[in-house]
Order: C-alpha cells, then structure tokens, then sequence
C-alpha cells in the first residue's frame, strides 16, 4: 500500500480527519499541492477509573479496547469498540477478579479473542462484533496464563500458554473458546520464555524463546503434533523477537540486536531474516498486510513519552503525536485501520 505524506489520515472519536482540514488552508480547493500534517490524536478512554490493557482490530476494521482494574474499588473492568466509520462507545465487558490482566488478543473479520491472566490461570474474552458483545469463555485446565493467541479463521484461534511444571502448551480451539484440543507441548527448556507467536495458517506456527544469550524460532507445518527448531539462523545476537505477524510464509517483527530494536523479515517462514528500519527499544507492532505495519510504544525504558510510526517494506516514519500523554502500550491493525492505546488514551488511523 503506498503511504506518505500525501496520504495519511489521521482517524479520532468521531472518525477521519477529512483530508482538506489537514491540509496548509490556502490549499484547499486549489490545485497547488500541500502537504498533509503527519500527526495522530489521541482521545481520553470512556472509563478513565479502569486503565486499558489491550486492543484488537477485526478484519474489518472494527476496533475494541479493554482493560481491568487493579484494585477492587468500582468497575473491575472496561471496553469500548470503534465502529469502522469511527467513534468510540462503550461496550459491556466480563466481570475480573483482582489481579486480573487482560495481555494478548488476535481476530477474524466478525470477532476478536482476547487472553490474559489472573490468580486462577488462563483467562479468554470473546468479542463478537455482530452481536457487540465480549463474554467470559472456557478456561483450558492447569493453566498459569497465556503467552500468545493467533486466530486464522472465524472462530477458530491457536493459544500458547504456560502449565504447571512442564514446557509451554499448544492448544487451539474452533469454536472460539468454547472448546479447546490440546497438542504436543512445545520443546523448549526451562531458561526459555515465549516472547512470540503466530500463526499463518491452521497448520503452521511460528514461536519465539527468549533467553539470556539470545532467541530459539520454533515452527510447527502440522498444526502442532511436532515442533522444529530454525537451526541456519543464527540468533545468539538477538536479545529479543517479538510482534510476529506472518502471511504465509513472509513474516515481521522486532528484533533486540546489536545495533538495537529493527524491524526483521523473513520471506521463508524464519530460515533467514534481513533488518530494516529502527524502532524505538519499548515498541509494539501491528500490520494490516506484513508490507503495510504501524508500530508504536514509548522512547525508551525511562520515559513514558509516547511514540508511533508507520512502517512499509523498508522506511519507518514516525508520526506527530497530539493528546497522548503516557507511552502506548497496545497496537492491533484491521486491513485498512489500526488503533492504538495508552492506559487512558485511545487512537486509530490508516496504516
């Protein structure tokens, strides 16, 4: 998708920035070309009480944010959904335990489902954006919390999380929750933790470990009855591989290399990578296509200074950010619209 500055449009509460507004006034109904101001809004969240924790975008660009409160005075938890003509409204959301935290989700064009944490294990959310309601769903048992989800069909999403005294586990679902199959647990020392996952199809997925002295790729081409280890990579530079988001067998992420935080590719799902562009050391991305990413977070491990940029095949360019006032700590992309969140602060624009 081509992007620049002559095409961005900056969506807030109540949808697009129209493109005439952004433009130098003079401009307007003129031939003369103008340029338009590269910069994202944000919006104070409906429910200030509750921080956010999570966003997902559907396929069709639908957008909802959720989060859980930290203590047990008033609502213990929060959502809110912007429609894909824009605005954001409030939607009604699980009751949550304390300590309850709502960390990953993934999503089909007509549904999201989110996964998290909380002192009795696992916990998944299911958004169903027809019917606009998120509902509590089965807990697999046994489970300490999830890692990573990766939907690739409607309804039907695989989940990595972590057990009691054994490896991470592969479970998928394709009914949305409701029931879960549990696969081969994944092969991967105690010294390892997951950092990321997906999945570009049903049968193959891709997972990261991350230890001290670098990051373990882990693929799976049978949907999880046996893993592999990308052994021509040599990844003990890499401190870190996060944000997959994979389309057969191209991929994206960010990577913690010498030289710090890049975007990564790889065309033959993880045999070789090539870096790109610099991002910032605390940053999140999202693609609506593994060429078309918005990646975002904040500028280093000090500061809650907010950042986000746009990411193509090769060029991160960053975006002006107005009314953010805290890092961004979520990032989820639809095809054509991505939003982002801080704990109190909602975004959206076009990738």
């Amino acid at each position: 998708m081509s992007r620049g500055p002559t095409t961005l449009r900056v969506v807030g509460r109540f949808g697009f920035v129209g493109l005439c507004a952004a433009l130098v006034l003079s401009a307007c109904g003129s031939s003369t070309p103008a340029t338009v101001a590269q910069r994202v809004g944000g919006v104070p969240s409906i429910s200030l009480s509750v921080p956010l924790s999570a966003v997902a975008c559907t396929a069709t660009n639908t957008c909802i944010a959720v989060g859980t409160s930290v203590t047990s005075v008033g609502p213990t938890s929060v959502g809110e959904v912007r429609a894909p003509t824009g605005g954001w409204t409030s939607i009604a959301t699980p009751s949550a335990v304390q300590s309850t935290n709502i960390t990953t989700s993934s999503c089909w064009s007509t549904g999201c489902l989110f996964g998290g944490q909380s002192p009795s294990g696992d916990v998944f959310w299911l958004y169903d954006a027809t019917a606009q309601t998120v509902t509590a769903v089965t807990v697999p048992p046994n489970s300490l919390g999830v890692n990573g989800i990766s939907c690739y069909a409607t309804l039907s999403c695989a989940v990595v999380d972590d057990v009691k005294s054994v490896a991470p586990r592969f479970l998928t679902t394709t009914d949305g929750g409701v029931t879960w199959t549990t696969h081969s647990p994944l092969v991967m020392p105690a010294s390892e933790q997951v950092s990321a996952f997906t999945c570009a199809t049903a049968l193959s997925c891709m997972t990261v470990g991350s230890f001290q002295n670098g990051v373990t790729v882990y693929v799976t081409s049978d949907g999880g009855s046996t893993w592999s280890v990308r052994t021509t990579l040599n990844t003990s530079t890499w401190s870190q591989l996060t944000s997959l988001s994979c389309q057969h067998a191209a991929c994206v992420g960010l990577a913690d290399l010498e030289s710090g935080w890049h975007v990564v590719r790889t065309k033959n799902f993880g045999k070789s990578w090539k870096r790109g562009g610099v991002v910032k050391s605390l940053s999140y991305l999202a693609c609506a296509s593994v060429e078309s990413c918005v990646a975002a977070g904040q500028n280093d491990q000090t500061s809650d200074t907010p950042w986000i940029a746009t990411v193509d095949s090769s060029t991160v360019t960053p975006l002006r950010l107005t009314y953010v006032p805290s890092g961004i700590i979520s990032v989820s992309c639809g095809k054509k619209i991505c939003a982002a969140i801080g704990n109190t602060t909602v975004m959206a624009l076009r990738p």
